[in-house]
């Protein structure tokens, strides 16, 4: 977060004065980022996650990333099906079974919870929101922030935010990074098997996510970088290629 160096408010407004990020770049959802930095945005992560976790039970926040289940399928249904009617030809063989596995069971992303691992989370972690500077990053935007799993928020984070030519790899060297950057600033130390389970979850809801609202957008509507933003998942193959990578509907068993 960036460091905020004078705060005061009333009934009619606030001022704040925060440190400069004048000589700060900022991210790119549309570009992804490379794996430093995506790293740099982990350590950031981890940091608020484990400084909080201690203290979730008595955060009276918004709970983040829930859905119902009956919702997410209904959901799946619908919005899933014309996803595959618009770009299904574009999608690898592999990475198109994920998502006709989810359209009859997108219940099961949002069941069966791992281990408590509640925090403070950003819930709404992009690329978007962030600075990067001098191999640090400074997350911004924290009007959306609540309570849930901070290894949730990381994996769906970094499914989406990762450019490279070396996943699944580098996906879970970057997640292990996380988790021990977790430990270390004072939330659970995850066993292998559980960090793994943490990984997919988020890998698949980050993905599902983006694919209903894929169909349930117009994609005349938008133009420009908006439009970019409908089409993405399949005008950059990266996120498929790596489901397909990581065993495609296969994914599904290790939630």
């Amino acid at each position: 977060m960036p460091h905020c160096a004078f705060a005061t408010g009333n009934e009619d407004g606030m001022v704040l004065f925060l440190e400069d990020l004048s000589d700060a770049v900022p991210g790119d959802a549309l570009t992804r980022a490379d794996e430093a930095e995506v790293a740099a945005v982990l350590r950031a992560a981890a940091t608020v996650h484990g400084t909080f976790s201690e203290r979730a039970g008595s955060l009276d926040l918004e709970p983040a990333f829930v859905m119902d289940p009956a919702a997410a399928t209904e959901r799946g249904r619908r919005d899933l099906r014309r996803f595959l009617a618009r770009y299904g030809d574009r999608i690898p063989s592999g990475a198109r079974g994920v998502f006709e596995a989810l359209v009859f069971d997108s219940g099961r992303l949002f069941t069966d919870p791992l281990p408590d691992a509640s925090t403070l989370v950003h819930a709404d972690l992009h690329l978007d929101n962030v600075f990067l500077r001098d191999g640090a990053a400074i997350l911004l935007d924290w009007q959306s922030f609540g309570r849930g799993p901070g290894p949730l928020e990381a994996a769906r984070f970094l499914a989406l935010a990762l450019r490279s030519s070396d996943r699944p790899v580098a996906d879970r060297r970057l997640f292990s990074g996380y988790t021990e950057a977790l430990a270390a600033a004072g939330g659970p130390r995850l066993d292998e098997a559980t960090r793994e389970r943490w990984r997919v979850r988020g890998l698949l809801q980050a993905v599902w996510q983006t694919a209903v609202w894929m169909g349930s957008a117009d994609p005349f509507r938008y133009s420009g970088r908006e439009g970019a933003f409908v089409t993405q998942l399949v005008d950059d193959p990266t996120v498929l290629e790596l489901l397909e990578a990581e065993g495609g509907a296969d994914l599904l068993e290790r939630l």
